[in-house]
């Protein structure tokens, strides 16, 4: 990982691995550092502290989230408005997949 914050990396491997972290020396190899994924090695390069951005720093980065996030919800409507006006026949003989496609479609 490269320019990622603490938040971050506790949504994707837990609080307890980002802790672990901050006991970790810089520029060599450590571990073991178990998370919810497993057990890592981990070399932390360099840590920057947390700050306030600017406006014009962010500026872009909320613009793109922003696009992508409508963007995501247009095709989103536009897949299940499309569904609504198709019945999807799926041809199964495994019994159970037969059973688990009738549920999910």
């Amino acid at each position: 990982f490269s320019n990622t914050n603490a938040t971050r990396l506790s949504i994707d491997f837990g609080q307890s691995f980002t802790t672990a972290l901050d006991t970790l020396p810089m520029q060599t190899w450590a571990g073991p550092v178990r998370s919810g994924l497993g057990i890592h090695l981990v070399m932390i390069e360099e840590k920057t502290p947390s700050g306030y951005f600017s406006f014009e720093e962010v500026k872009e980065k909320v613009s793109l989230d922003y696009n992508y996030k409508a963007s995501k919800d247009f095709q989103e409507k536009l897949i299940t408005s499309l569904l609504e006006n198709y019945t999807i026949q799926i041809e199964v003989s495994n019994g159970e997949l037969q059973n688990m496609l009738r549920e999910r479609y």
